[in-house]
């Protein structure tokens, strides 16, 4: 029996509420020459039952159980057994558009893409429709100008979970996401793009990103998850594959990109009220926001611009403190 063209990658932790509607968006899908691997992270509710039930309805399904160890874990051990040319990685609380891979795998079958990217949505319900562009586009772009889009914010994301991989990139590569580190996204796709010659984007949206789980990551509030976050902005600005790739002439990209993402860390903790218990990281932020020094004219197409003009004012502390406020009055 061949090997499937493509490894699907879902990592499996306490989501019996959701975990059914992962897996039939992939099973319902009109392209079917994948493999799926479900990772239980050791759950403890109805998770893992649900998996092998899945595994027995479906050849194409495989189960691993295993301890836990976290999304990364989780990720790197489907990556091991991944068995496809391609991989690609789905969180479990999230699904796919019907017509994803239908539409996506025929543009890197016979191309020598490293990497394909496509649009996703957050929603709240599976009763959201997707929203579409007029008329969507496919551009073709190395990977170092896959890596400035990012920077640039257009329209490669930092998550890991809209974009189909060649399984080599992360073979040929050394590349594994961090075990036991919050935000992992961040982590490692940076060293992915600037690994990768050719990457093709769509600004056509497959992914439905669902945000009312509270037991995600971004639904509760810790100091590792600030630290995490911090140090892979760091590393995004200033590890070595980027000081050996970048040039000259884009490093105020890469320095803006840097202050956006530490506006936010710094906005987390204030928003948390946390200041106090973050005192030592909120004064690393402070000082490497200071060593870029910016315009609010060059932070105009960054997500945090406005949070970042309040910090300019010297109100950033100060307006989310009020918004605690009204928050704990009404």
């Amino acid at each position: 029996m061949k090997d499937p063209f493509l490894t699907i990658v879902v990592p499996v932790y306490q989501v019996e509420k959701y975990l059914e509607r992962c897996i039939d968006s992939i099973l319902n899908q009109n392209y079917q020459d994948y493999e799926i691997i479900l990772v239980d992270d050791g759950s403890t509710d109805r998770s893992p039952e649900i998996c092998d039930e899945y595994a027995d309805k479906f050849e194409c399904i495989q189960v691993v159980h295993k301890k836990n160890g976290g999304m990364s874990d989780a990720r790197n051990t489907g990556t091991a057994l991944a068995k496809g040319k391609y991989i690609y990685f789905i969180d479990s609380d999230d699904w796919l558009d019907s017509s994803c891979f239908e539409q996506v795998i025929p543009l890197v079958e016979d191309e020598n893409y490293d990497l394909v990217c496509f649009g996703r949505q957050f929603v709240k319900s599976e009763y959201e429709a997707l929203r579409q562009v007029a008329e969507p586009e496919i551009r073709s772009v190395t990977g170092y100008d896959a890596y400035l889009d990012m920077m640039n914010q257009g329209w490669i994301t930092g998550f890991v979970t809209d974009k189909i991989y060649r399984v080599s990139l992360f073979r040929e590569n050394s590349i594994e996401f961090p075990i036991g580190r919050y935000y992992e996204d961040l982590g490692v796709l940076y060293r992915i793009l600037l690994n990768s010659n050719q990457v093709l984007l769509t600004n056509k949206v497959f992914y439905h990103y669902f945000l009312d789980n509270p037991n995600s990551i971004t639904a509760s509030w810790n100091q590792k998850k600030v630290q995490d976050m911090f140090e892979f902005y760091k590393d995004v600005h200033h590890s070595e594959i980027v000081l050996d790739n970048l040039q000259e002439s884009d490093q105020h990209i890469a320095d803006v990109y840097y202050v956006n993402g530490l506006i936010h860390v710094l906005s987390s903790i204030y928003k948390a009220g946390h200041e106090k218990e973050c005192e030592y990281i909120v004064e690393d932020i402070l000082n490497e926001i200071r060593k870029h020094p910016l315009t609010y004219k060059d932070m105009v197409k960054q997500p945090n611009r406005l949070k970042y003009l309040l910090y300019r004012l010297s109100l950033l502390k100060f307006a989310f403190k009020i918004q605690n406020i009204l928050r704990a009055n009404r």
